[in-house]
């Protein structure tokens, strides 16, 4: 079995890159909202087909968190258990 690369595993794609800056711009978190998308707190609902223009998907964020670029740091009880609603970047 090939041994996975530690410097491909820290590289981020175009999109992450974006959230990081979103996230930068706004207080240094985003949030999750309905739905499993992630904007910045008080995103304005500006919506095509129901989904806010200015977001990032679960896959994006949680690619961040496993690069050790954000982290979690807000939780919410659900049926399934806890789920992060908020995240940050890490110093």
């Amino acid at each position: 079995m090939k041994k996975r690369s530690t410097s491909k595993r820290s590289e981020i794609s175009a999109t992450m890159a974006a959230a990081l800056a979103m996230a930068s711009e706004h207080g240094g978190k985003l949030t999750r909202y309905v739905g499993g998308y992630w904007s910045f707190a008080g995103v304005p609902r500006r919506q095509h087909d129901g989904v806010p223009e200015e977001y990032f998907g679960t896959t994006t964020i949680a690619g961040l968190v496993g690069r050790d670029r954000m982290r979690y740091c807000n939780w919410r009880e659900g049926r399934g258990g806890q789920f992060p609603i908020e995240v940050e970047i890490i110093p």
